[in-house]
């Protein structure tokens, strides 16, 4: 159920109980028009320079609390840390590091948890399969500086699934996200961003036969072009709390080794400044539980002994 502010005396319980039950919640009239400008800026800014084109012209950045500077503001906004405090349910809160920055990116069914259909026998980022952990709680908030209550290009879930691991269980549920809106859903939910449209399908088969320096910028400025015309553009920012724990901190560390898998050399660690500003906050931090330097060797690739999980899925705070 959307509440209209972080600020609604009934969003306490609501929230909270919401995302146990069903792994998802909406928060409506977060942040201001010129907070959403700001952070749409810092996206058209940074992608003119940057980012991981993807196939059929998506971008993607991955560690965007530490590659984009100018949105170091959005991680301990006070109005953010509210709605996490009472979609966990306390205000002992922690932030994994992990945020992303994507636009027009296309989806299909998947969890965050760092499970996957292709290896089923993989508990993801965790020790062990977290489906029925009630101390699980590490959630995701989804920014989308669009409207998307006209459209599909939002957030799909399967209702409940954060208990299964299945992809197939649970009611497909679109949540249409208003511009200023989050969603705060459980990493664990099987969902889906916009699904890949007929054009998408058809670029991807049309690249097969063309040399990515051509398909890339030409799909690229396609879509774009589509979505402008069509005002079905799609920029929004990803970013993962949990209750301080064990099952936060293995996702923070473990989702570091997946980034470092991608992008060998890359900096993970908070940059000092974000650190202060999250520690005055009240919020702890998981890169405080292991060290983000000793999970990559000096010459940029992932250290052989970073590759074993440093707790053990019981609670350690």
């Amino acid at each position: 159920m959307p509440l209209n502010g972080p600020d609604d005396a009934s969003s306490s319980d609501q929230a909270s109980v919401s995302l146990e039950k069903d792994g998802f919640f909406v928060f409506n009239d977060v942040f201001s028009n010129e907070e959403l400008g700001g952070l749409r800026r810092a996206a058209e800014e940074h992608f003119k320079r940057a980012g991981r084109r993807l196939p059929g012209g998506g971008l993607k950045q991955a560690n965007a609390a530490v590659e984009i500077p100018a949105i170091e503001w959005l991680f301990h906004h006070p109005r953010v840390l509210h709605c996490f405090r009472e979609a966990l349910g306390t205000d002992s809160i922690m932030f994994t590091s992990h945020a992303d920055l994507q636009k027009d990116v296309p989806g299909g069914w998947h969890k965050d948890d760092g499970t996957s259909e292709s290896s089923p026998d993989s508990p993801g980022y965790f020790s062990k399969f977290a489906y029925d952990a009630d101390d699980c709680k590490v959630y995701k908030m989804a920014v989308y500086l669009e409207s998307h209550d006209h459209d599909h290009a939002g957030l799909w879930v399967r209702d409940g699934s954060h208990r299964v691991k299945s992809y197939e269980r649970g009611t497909p549920h679109y949540l249409g996200p208003r511009a200023g809106g989050v969603i705060i859903f459980d990493v664990r939910i099987t969902h889906s961003g916009q699904f890949k449209s007929k054009l998408y399908r058809a670029m991807l088969k049309l690249g097969r036969f063309l040399p990515a320096r051509v398909a890339d910028p030409a799909f690229t400025k396609t879509r774009a072009f589509v979505r402008a015309v069509t005002n079905r553009q799609r920029i929004a920012y990803f970013f993962t709390f949990g209750v301080p724990n064990a099952y936060t901190i293995e996702f923070a560390r473990n989702n570091i080794l997946r980034q470092l898998s991608l992008t060998p050399g890359t900096n993970m660690r908070l940059p000092k400044n974000l650190k202060n500003e999250l520690e005055r906050a009240g919020v702890l931090l998981a890169e405080d539980h292991f060290n983000v330097d000793d999970l990559q060797t000096d010459g940029g690739q992932i250290n052989p002994q970073a590759n074993k999980f440093a707790t053990s899925g019981s609670m350690m705070m």
